[in-house]
């Protein structure tokens, strides 16, 4: 099968020319430090060691467990397999002059698209904004800035990161509906004659082998809520 190839954008180059002229050493080393906190071994392990932590908590705490780490093992393998049938040069080939002024090169010259850091961004703050929705704002600032940090390296053109985080956040919203599903699958008894779930409104105070079915809103199964329009 023949791969895709994309070109950048006018305002892709005009954002990585940009970013070529203003940038300086200390800048690169900072973006570069930034970044690993959206690498895809460092999440992997962080969400491992999170689902093991969880395995002792209470039903809350390994919900919200599977549900990064679900998401997390989507936003790594996701973006591997658009890489293979889409080529797109990155701009730290193709912007960049004799005078590196310390732009090194990242990953391989046609990988360009998607971003994989911002597909793990997009997905793991939504997924986190989701279940810490007090937090929702300052997650999201975080992320943009670490997203940010992939432009400013050269590694992608500003599309490639856009791109990403908007697959990011359609992949958690996929996990969610999948884990909502199978947490309402799992609650509904097989020894009463009336659903847990029939239709939208529960039966609250269902017992199914001595567990008292957790809260449930429609579409929604704490903490994993189904929202399409959010």
């Amino acid at each position: 099968m023949q791969n895709l190839s994309l070109e950048p954008t006018s305002p892709d180059r005009f954002i990585a020319e940009a970013a070529t002229q203003h940038t300086k050493h200390l800048i690169q080393n900072a973006a570069r430090t930034a970044t690993w906190v959206a690498d895809a071994h460092v999440l992997g392990a962080v969400a491992a060691i999170v689902w093991l932590g969880s395995r002792g908590g209470g039903l809350r705490q390994r919900t919200v467990a599977d549900h990064i780490a679900t998401t997390v093992a989507a936003a790594v393998i996701a973006p591997k397999l658009i890489k293979k049938v889409v080529n797109r040069t990155r701009p730290d080939r193709v912007v960049v002059g004799p005078d590196r002024q310390g732009v090194k090169t990242s990953g391989k010259p046609h990988d360009s698209f998607p971003s994989g850091h911002a597909v793990h961004i997009g997905a793991l703050v939504s997924a986190l904004s989701r279940d810490y929705p007090e937090k929702r704002w300052h997650l999201r600032a975080v992320g943009a800035v670490v997203a940010g940090t992939r432009v400013a390296v050269l590694a992608h053109w500003s599309t490639d990161v856009i791109a990403g985080l908007m697959i990011g956040i359609l992949l958690e919203k996929g996990v969610r509906h999948v884990l909502a599903f199978e947490s309402r699958r799992r609650w509904v008894p097989s020894n009463i004659g009336e659903s847990v779930y029939p239709a939208r409104k529960p039966n609250f105070g269902a017992i199914d082998l001595g567990r008292v079915a957790p809260p449930v809103q429609d579409d929604c199964y704490e903490p994993i809520c189904v929202d399409w329009a959010t």
